[in-house]
């Protein structure tokens, strides 16, 4: 169905000849139809330009990681990695953890965080208390300071 067709009962529908006219009767082109239609519709537009949006971040943001992976798969001393690598040896991976004792720096990670996670959630639900409960002088440009 054309675009003028939506518009006006009168309107011949478009069979795709290319004798879909416009408002001033010239033929309107494929690409011209089809801005036509992205203007009169734009939900279609602002969907499209969400899932593109939505691509160039997640590419954005996944490269990254692949590009290390990638230069953790190259052999030691190769100075042009390629974007695809030419073959996967995970036996790196294990010379690390055989090399380092990771293990043990997991393990110092794991207890700090949850010993400030444990910190910050006895300190904070204390204040959110405070905050609640209790009325004190002063009480909102804290709160307000606290938020900032």
């Amino acid at each position: 169905m054309s675009i003028d067709a939506r518009n006006h009962d009168d309107a011949e529908t478009f069979d795709g000849s290319g004798d879909d006219t416009g408002d001033d009767g010239e033929n309107k082109s494929r690409v011209a139809r089809w801005a036509d239609d992205w203007i009169r519709n734009p939900e279609k537009a602002y969907a499209v330009m969400l899932v593109f949006l939505g691509g160039v971040l997640l590419t954005t943001s996944l490269f990254p990681l692949y590009w290390l992976f990638n230069v953790a798969m190259a052999p030691p001393g190769q100075p042009d990695i390629p974007l695809v690598p030419a073959s996967i040896d995970l036996s790196v991976f294990v010379q690390v953890f055989r090399q380092v004792p990771f293990a043990r720096f997991m393990f110092n990670s794991l207890f700090y965080a949850f010993t400030v996670t444990v910190f910050v959630l006895l300190v904070g639900s204390l204040a959110g208390y405070a905050f609640g409960r209790l009325e004190f002088r002063g009480k909102t440009p804290l709160l307000f300071s606290l938020l900032v």
